[in-house]
């Protein structure tokens, strides 16, 4: 019997983190773990994001309701040269309360890519000529779907009244990839 999971890719760029819901597995957990590891050149432009898949050349775009930004309020420390310090200090650093984050330490923003890309060209400078902001992998996580459905229409056969999924535990917001799972099981 196959499982179903939900793989994420969870990104960042300074102070704002987004957790980019992947296609929908239906197999093993290691074959979920594939693919939520193998996001990467992650850019955020002015009217949306975009990301390749480990493998793929062409570049992948998502609706609104598969990313989910959150926005880091503690205050960031100065970033520091690790050259001039010791084992022992740069271990330390590890400890230090000021540099460790927590999940209290984030806020859900219920942002489009426009409106993160909003605060972050009002905060800082793009980096290269084609005005993007490039995001670095933070994490993957995988979860198994066991409920959190909802009746609505399938995006792949336009069958009403099909069972939707939950797109994030955090949001209140549920997708149509297919009907969740049927459509992929046959």
């Amino acid at each position: 019997m196959k499982t179903i999971y939900q793989p994420y890719s969870v990104e960042y760029f300074e102070e704002v983190t987004v957790d980019i819901q992947l296609l929908t597995v239906i197999g093993t957990q290691q074959e979920a773990d594939d693919v939520a590891n193998s996001t990467y050149n992650v850019r955020l432009f002015p009217d949306r994001l975009t990301f390749q898949l480990e493998g793929e050349k062409s570049l992948v775009t998502l609706r609104k309701e598969r990313l989910f930004f959150e926005l880091c309020t503690k205050p960031q420390p100065e970033p520091i040269d690790l050259s001039t310090y010791s084992h022992d200090q740069i271990m330390a650093l590890f400890h230090d309360p000021d540099r460790i984050m927590t999940p209290d330490d984030y806020k859900k923003m219920d942002w489009t890519a426009q409106d993160a890309y909003r605060y972050l060209i009002e905060r800082y400078t793009p980096k290269n000529k084609e005005g993007y902001f490039a995001f670095d992998s933070l994490a993957y996580r995988v979860d198994e779907v066991k409920e959190a459905y909802k009746m609505g229409t399938c995006d792949v056969c336009e069958k009403e009244n099909v069972p939707l999924k939950k797109a994030h535990d955090g949001f209140d917001v549920y997708i149509v990839d297919v009907c969740a799972p049927s459509c992929q099981l046959t």
